[in-house]
């Protein structure tokens, strides 16, 4: 009887490690908007309406979004604060950490985008045309298949997406420092409000 108990906890700890995450482990911490899971991992004044998250956070979806090697399409509507920023990180841990990380910022009218991946950093680069002195909408690709991961940001209107029409390229603008390395994704807020968020297949393909 002894063996066939420590078989079947052996079977049933083989399971849970072949079977992995299939979402970043939801308590009765988690919350849900517009239809989305989500655990705060810290919170400054924030506030939850049923259009929008406000404030300041760090903010986990729970549902993961595939396998590493995948390529997501992120469809972010924004106001920031002067000064303020949003920072879209995907392809993470549960820790919102080891991914790749876009953050939008704004000074004044400007709105300006800087990559980041483990311990390094682009320089902010602007996002011409773009007023930050307002709602901003982007529709942004991560392409986590590449390495280091190859990302994309487009205005909403653009209808036939390609490398050539981006606001950025990081093949051509700043190359990403890096490559995510987990399956996460999540939002962290600095004086900001967001009120669109979508999550699909990507954009453009090689």
């Amino acid at each position: 009887m002894r063996r066939l108990w420590v078989v079947m906890c052996v079977l049933s700890l083989g399971l849970a490690a072949c079977g992995g995450d299939k979402t970043a482990n939801p308590t009765e911490d988690t919350k849900s908007w517009q239809n989305r899971s989500y655990k705060i991992l810290n919170e400054g004044s924030f506030s939850l309406t049923d259009q929008a998250l406000v404030g300041n956070a760090s903010i986990l979806f729970t549902q993961p979004l595939g396998h590493i090697d995948s390529n997501k399409n992120f469809k972010v509507g924004f106001l920031l604060l002067d000064q303020g920023s949003v920072e879209l990180r995907s392809f993470t841990n549960t820790k919102l950490d080891q991914g790749v990380t876009l953050r939008f910022s704004r000074t004044g009218d400007n709105l300006y985008l800087t990559l980041i991946a483990g311990k390094s950093e682009t320089s902010p680069r602007l996002l011409s045309g773009i007023n930050a002195d307002g709602y901003v909408v982007l529709s942004v690709d991560v392409h986590n298949s590449e390495s280091p991961t190859h990302i994309l940001v487009w205005e909403p209107n653009i209808t036939n997406a390609t490398d050539d029409n981006a606001l950025f390229n990081s093949d051509a603008d700043a190359t990403t420092p890096g490559r995510g390395v987990g399956q996460f994704w999540g939002l962290v807020l600095n004086n900001a409000t967001v009120n669109l968020l979508d999550v699909t297949k990507a954009r453009f393909g090689h």
